[in-house]
């Protein structure tokens, strides 16, 4: 990291003085810039709003403006330059005079290395606590303005929910933002992992940037944009804006968003409103013109309601009747290769990008595929592994929400093997220490978006292979385990951290708290909320139990 350098400047009529000064410390040494020194105080007062010192110091006997008078002048007018005087004058007069002026030492020639390092010790010192003290305001207004974003945020977020809304309406709308006519632009992030890297798992920040670089792109007045807190991919814009209007902000965030991201953004404004009373039903429409959208990588724009609309078309049963019953052979034959090739290859899933499936038609197929293989092994299952198979299905859904083809086979290639619980080979000693050093891998990173391709490839092994070893040697699903692994963290947060459950969900791993919900309650037998409660409840009872056992030993 390079190390900031602070300007110092010195003033002094005598040449041999400023020579002197020049060469008495290795400036560079204690991260100083000195520069050219000044003449006199009329020469300072030019320069230094060009050259910008943080220090300045000054003989106080000079033509023009004097040490005194410029020491008056720099406290007024650049009040954050640290000053103090070298001079050849000792009387009390002169000394009283330069420090009610602002400096903060006065040295009397001729001056000693020592001394001369002790006043630019200090000056640095209180330059080292503004910065500080800046800083530490600057983080304070940050906090502050995360929390009132996340208020807003979430008061704003009730209002899509069609239950909650009539209770929320009141509360959550100011006068300024009683919108006619207003439309709902709804901005879905498909895969949010670069941004969480960006801000550092900081949810909050992540949300608040976004939705400050959102009214930046836009570049119109009253606005109103909000982060969805339940699905953090979501971000949310209600206006009274024209259809070019909204159009021109489209165009811009998507040019904007793929210089940062490759993942897929899709743009979708509602049909315009007669009030914001309708907020929920405009939700409602975007997300169904999102169901249309075509699947794959690409980012779009699409405009709901439109009956050419470009991305709608209608909807087929992916699998037929007879690939079903194909599908029932494989599972009693107990085999892995025909169901793998009959889903991928013949239904088309690893093909449904490049032949334009829609996203409710991806979903719907996978949805039915796996629900049939739940249906087919309830009977051969017990209650605990029937709750990893549906946590598998939620897994499925979300992969299938990243518009990643490729991530999407992976996964369901995952849930394959987990119902089939295909033969397992023995594990030579290499194989072996391979998944070993994936699992320590895993443990160690799991709040991140890990897939079954990167870790096989990072670790030199066969996907469907490594998938088969990793299950052996942990005794679970790789999915699962990291899912497990993310539950537990967020156990500990819970414990540990006053923060509130959409940042503990951001935090191990999930852009969607109602997807975390899920997986929660389903793994830990309680809500997130219930389990936190449980978890204080119990604090404080043993909190209560110690102070009772304190008064009785006094």
């Amino acid at each position: 990291m390079e190390i900031k350098r602070y300007k110092v400047l010195f003033a002094d009529d005598e040449y041999w003085t400023r020579e002197k000064i020049r060469r008495i410390i290795p400036w560079e040494k204690y991260s100083l810039e000195f520069l050219e020194p000044a003449g006199d105080g009329e020469e300072v007062l030019r320069r230094i709003s060009e050259e910008k010192p943080d220090i300045l110091i000054t003989d106080i006997n000079m033509p023009y403006v004097n040490g005194v008078e410029l020491l008056r002048r720099v406290q007024e007018e650049y009040e954050d330059i640290i000053t103090f005087v070298i001079s050849g004058y000792d009387d009390f007069s002169f000394v009283k005079d330069s420090f009610l002026a602002g400096s903060i030492n006065y040295l009397v020639k001729p001056v000693g290395k020592i001394d001369l390092v002790n006043a630019l010790s200090k000056a640095l010192e209180i330059i080292g606590e503004r910065q500080a003290k800046l800083e530490e305001e600057k983080k304070q207004q940050t906090a502050l303005q995360k929390a009132s974003s996340f208020i807003q945020d979430r008061e704003f977020s009730q209002l899509l929910d069609m239950k909650t809304a009539p209770y929320t309406m009141n509360t959550a709308l100011n006068n300024h933002m009683e919108f006619v006519g207003a439309s709902l632009i709804l901005i879905k992030i498909h895969n949010l992992q670069e941004f969480v890297q960006m801000y550092d798992h900081d949810m909050n920040l992540l949300s608040f940037s976004i939705k400050k670089r959102l009214r930046e792109i836009a570049g119109e007045g009253n606005l109103l944009i909000f982060n969805h807190v339940y699905r953090s991919n979501e971000f949310l814009i209600a206006a009274e804006l024209k259809e070019e209007q909204v159009e021109r902000i489209a165009v811009r965030i998507l040019k904007d968003f793929s210089t940062i991201t490759d993942c897929p953004v899709t743009i979708i404004e509602s049909e315009h409103r007669f009030s914001m009373d309708d907020l929920n039903e405009a939700y409602v429409q975007d997300i169904s013109c999102m169901m249309l959208r075509r699947f794959g990588g690409g980012s779009v724009f699409l405009k709901a309601g439109k009956v050419k609309n470009a991305e709608s078309g209608s909807i087929v049963s992916r699998i037929s009747e007879a690939q079903m019953k194909e599908i029932q052979s494989c599972l009693k034959a107990h085999n892995l290769p025909g169901l793998k090739k009959l889903l991928f290859e013949e239904v088309g899933l690893a093909r449904c990008a490049k032949e334009q499936w829609t996203y409710l038609e991806v979903r719907q197929s996978v949805q039915r595929f796996v629900n049939y293989l739940m249906e087919y092994y309830s009977k051969k299952m017990d209650a605990g592994a029937m709750l990893d198979a549906q946590s598998l299905l939620e897994m499925a859904d979300k992969a299938a929400e990243q518009m990643d083809e490729e991530h999407l086979c992976e996964v369901v290639a995952e849930i394959m093997e987990f119902f089939l619980n295909a033969a397992q080979p023995e594990t030579s000693d290499s194989i072996k220490n391979g998944i070993l050093k994936a699992v320590a891998y895993v443990e160690e990173h799991f709040q991140e978006n890990l897939s079954l391709s990167a870790l096989a490839e990072q670790f030199h092994v066969e996907s469907s292979y490594f998938s088969r070893m990793f299950r052996k040697e942990t005794g679970e699903n790789l999915m699962l385990f990291i899912c497990r692994k993310r539950m537990q963290r967020a156990v500990e947060y819970m414990g540990d951290t006053d923060k509130n459950l959409t940042e503990i969900a951001f935090m191990v791993g999930y852009d969607d708290y109602t997807y975390f919900n899920k997986v929660f309650r389903k793994m830990m037998g309680k809500s997130p909320r219930e389990y936190r409660n449980a978890i204080r409840e119990e604090t404080g009872r043993l909190c209560g139990n110690e102070t009772s056992s304190e008064e009785e030993k006094s």
